[in-house]
């Protein structure tokens, strides 16, 4: 064999070698013939899914345009601090709702009888006397009612002319009941102001009574009294995001540091920020709803802060409709927004025609259709509210 003719055998012998241990050539080849079999089926099944169409009703339907935002509580809070150094005792629980003048910690500062046993028995005293109260207001509603009912049955009998000595009878009992229960209301009332008068007439420094009713709690963030509700005007963006830690209050407490807070169940604001455009420049007055978990609820909108220079997003204040108390003593929570709710008469969007820039529906009449007209009101991808066509109308949808 010439030597030209070997050089030749040998490169045609690598290039097959070569041509063996690299496959991925054929490989891509197989990719692209994929995705273009993918890609042509994606195109069939449009094809046919919008020449495929059938009959849907009409209903009467809701449709709500909102979002998930931050929310900042804004609320009062009144503080209690100690009168003087010394070791705490709380005789609360956080998150309870306790009334004017009920004891929510003692305070042993170290002197003989600081905090005597005495004022330890009326804290015990003044719990009992508290649910002595509650059991005796709930067998007050308990005559009422049945007070309530057989005067509805006396009434009944005498209008038929029937003997009533029976129902009159326990009235009277019910009547003799009732200011039994009210004495006892009265005696128990007037015991609970003497204990809390000598509570503070005896130990001062000792004992820590609540000077409004409101929700008790022994944790601060150093935030008491910085957001309230008149505080709207001085909110910024930040204070949307910032972390609110909470703090207990301590074991041993100097004087003046803090023992408790009890936070005003009422007139409490919301505040959120809001793309002004999208949600449509929202004005004081306005009812938006606010969701969590499965409970929603109406929110008015009190205030409305002004934009800033270039900005979309605005500063709005809600009248809290109660959904605060589930977050105490958080200050912020994540919320869903409803600013928008439409009812009407919902159909699919993909019943949804357009000819020369009108909408219309296939409206079904006899084997075939009627071109009706339509007016969308609202429209959330799926779901559109119309006007132009009855409840109950057949329409034809893709």
């Amino acid at each position: 064999m010439a030597k030209s003719e070997y050089a030749d055998t040998k490169k045609i012998l690598t290039h097959q070698r070569f041509r063996r241990r690299s496959p991925i050539p054929g490989m891509l080849k197989v990719i692209v013939r994929i995705i273009l079999i993918i890609l042509l089926f994606e195109v069939v099944r449009n094809v046919v899914s919008g020449m495929i169409t059938h009959p849907v009703v009409a209903r009467w339907g809701t449709i709500e345009k909102g979002f998930w935002t931050e929310a900042l509580f804004l609320r009062n809070e009144t503080i209690y601090t100690a009168p003087a150094a010394g070791k705490l005792t709380v005789t609360g629980v956080s998150g309870t709702m306790v009334p004017e003048g009920e004891v929510i910690a003692t305070l042993d500062n170290g002197r003989e009888g600081s905090v005597p046993k005495h004022a330890l028995q009326s804290v015990a005293q003044y719990k009992t006397l508290k649910r002595e109260l509650e059991v005796l207001t709930q067998d007050l509603n308990r005559v009422a009612r049945e007070l309530k009912d057989k005067q509805t049955i006396l009434s009944k009998l005498i209008q038929r002319n029937q003997n009533a000595f029976a129902i009159k009878e326990d009235l009277n009992n019910l009547e003799q009941e009732k200011e039994r229960i009210l004495r006892n209301i009265n005696q128990t009332d007037q015991a609970i102001q003497n204990l809390n008068s000598q509570a503070m007439d005896q130990n001062n420094d000792s004992v820590i009574t609540a000077v409004k009713p409101g929700y008790l709690f022994y944790q601060y963030d150093d935030w008491e009294n910085q957001l309230t509700p008149k505080d709207f005007p001085r909110i910024t963006e930040e204070d949307l995001k910032r972390n609110f830690r909470l703090h207990r209050a301590a074991l041993n407490v100097e004087s003046g540091t803090f023992v408790a807070k009890i936070v005003d169940p009422f007139n409490q604001r919301i505040v959120v920020r809001v793309n002004a455009q999208e949600v449509g420049n929202p004005t004081p007055r306005t009812v938006w709803r606010i969701k969590m978990g499965e409970v929603q609820t109406k929110a008015v909108i009190s205030e409305v802060a002004p934009p800033q220079p270039g900005g979309k997003d605005v500063l709005v204040a809600l009248e809290d409709p109660g959904i605060g108390q589930s977050i105490l003593p958080e200050r912020r929570c994540r919320i869903f927004l409803v600013y928008r709710r439409n009812s009407g008469i919902v159909v699919p969007v993909q019943a949804l025609n357009k000819k020369k820039g009108v909408t219309f529906v296939k409206l079904m009449k006899g084997d075939g259709y009627q071109e009706k007209t339509v007016r969308v009101i609202e429209n959330d991808g799926e779901r559109a509210i119309i006007e132009g066509i009855q409840f109950g109308d057949t329409i034809i949808s893709r």
